[in-house]
């Protein structure tokens, strides 16, 4: 019963992190607003979150678990180039819902939290990417000449470059529009040409 008392308290601290992040900014918040948002003590979060980055951490393996699940769950016969379109929309609507002031103030935190964190590359893109993409390769339904690894690579890059873009568009787009209209007609016809 503890166990998840203690668990229910984790995620209620971590709901708390991440609405203030939205509303206000990763930089802006401070632990105790964290704390004062979940009702507990300054000192019982350190319980749960070594630090502010942490919050991060699991929000980006949250993200990652869904995309694990997502291009991991899809059957060899399933058309693929639907399931990168329900994988990277998805990544791109998580991002939308996060919002700009979120993804502003912590991109660089995800890039230096994420490369620099062990437990972090079980999530990454191209983890995920890579044994999807080979087994897509090796069926013939993806024609490219270089590694699924290095497609991953190149995938997740161009990926990055629309977060950036979506960034400076300031809220006048969403991430998931240039995702559909602009990323993903050029990655599928790079994967699919003979």
């Amino acid at each position: 019963m503890k166990h998840k008392h203690s668990a229910e308290r984790r995620q209620h601290i971590y709901d708390a992190a991440i609405r203030l992040f939205k509303e206000q900014g990763y930089d802006k918040t401070k632990i105790s607003d964290i704390c004062e948002a979940a009702g507990v003590p300054v000192g019982s979060i350190y319980h749960y979150y070594k630090n502010k980055a942490s919050f991060l951490l699991d929000y980006a393996k949250t993200l990652g678990t869904k995309g694990h699940q997502i291009l991991d769950d899809s059957a060899l016969d399933e058309d693929p180039v639907k399931v990168l379109s329900e994988y990277y929309t998805y990544k791109a609507s998580i991002l939308d819902e996060a919002g700009h002031i979120l993804c502003r103030n912590i991109n660089d935190q995800f890039n230096s939290i994420w490369m620099s964190n062990h437990e972090y590359n079980e999530y990454s893109g191209v983890r995920c990417l890579t044994p999807f993409l080979e087994k897509r390769i090796e069926a013939g339904q993806f024609k490219i000449h270089y590694s699924a690894e290095d497609a991953a690579w190149l995938m997740q890059a161009l990926f990055q470059g629309c977060v950036s873009y979506w960034l400076q568009m300031d809220g006048t787009i969403e991430l998931k529009d240039i995702t559909k209209e602009r990323f993903l007609p050029i990655v599928i016809e790079n994967l699919t040409r003979n």
